[in-house]
């Protein structure tokens, strides 16, 4: 291992870089409307980055490396980004595989911190969780803002849980799906021993005319929790469709 380290040091940045076989992500400067200061959405950027810097799953490309790669905005200019084409423009300039983007901006009297992350590959934008309130504007609406633009790209590039894994939609399939097959399974139980009961003779009247009251409804309550079940498996593939 220590007779690694003297080529390790002599190694160039660029080197360095193309050693790094980590997916690229391109962070961008928060965009704002003409009701935020440039001051504030600075401010806002860099809590951001920041948060998106600290993960290992990825390559960050930020600051002056972002500013210095993306043409035409030159150095020392915010490189920021609302629309698709100037997205995939960052994308390909800086050969990033991602692009985390947002914007601040004032809705109805309140701030509202809003983000993206594009996908290269497919080309999808892919909507992250907007901030509302006064904590829109402090550190900790910014970090829950990267958060889940992290995750929204480890989903996007494969190298994290599926987004149709965290859907809430999906859940619910799972939920009806599994309460529905339970109970087609207990149902047809239930039918099954109480058909069972009618049809032995040797029993007493009531008993068997019990069991075919006992056999009908578990006939009736097999059926509607089929139904359920199938409803919530069909959730459960449209939720994956549709999210992937």
């Amino acid at each position: 291992m220590l007779s690694l380290l003297p080529a390790l040091l002599l190694m160039t940045p660029a080197q360095v870089s193309a050693a790094d076989a980590r997916p690229r992500l391109a962070v961008l400067a928060l965009a704002h409307d003409d009701n935020v200061s440039p001051e504030l959405a600075d401010r806002l950027t860099a809590t951001l980055q920041n948060n998106l810097q600290v993960q290992t799953r990825f390559r960050t490309v930020t600051g002056d490396e972002l500013h210095t790669m993306v043409n035409p905005f030159g150095p020392n200019q915010r490189v920021s980004c609302v629309e698709q084409d100037c997205v995939q423009r960052v994308a390909r300039e800086t050969r990033a595989s991602l692009v985390a983007f947002g914007r601040v901006r004032v809705e109805g009297g309140e701030p509202v911190l809003e983000g993206w992350v594009y996908n290269l590959a497919n080309g999808r934008i892919l909507t992250a969780t907007s901030v509302r309130g006064a904590v829109a504007l402090n550190r900790e609406g910014s970090a829950r803002l990267g958060s889940d633009m992290l995750r929204l790209a480890e989903a996007s590039s494969g190298v994290g849980a599926p987004l149709w894994l965290s859907n809430p939609w999906f859940g619910v399939g799972v939920t009806m799906g599994a309460a529905g097959v339970a109970s087609v399974i207990l149902g047809a139980g239930t039918a099954a021993f109480a058909s069972w009961v009618f049809m032995n003779s040797w029993l007493d009247t009531p008993t068997r005319q019990n069991g075919r009251l006992v056999a009908g409804a578990a006939m009736v309550g097999t059926g509607l929790a089929a139904v359920t079940a199938v409803a919530g498996i069909g959730g459960m593939t449209a939720t994956v469709v549709l999210t992937e």
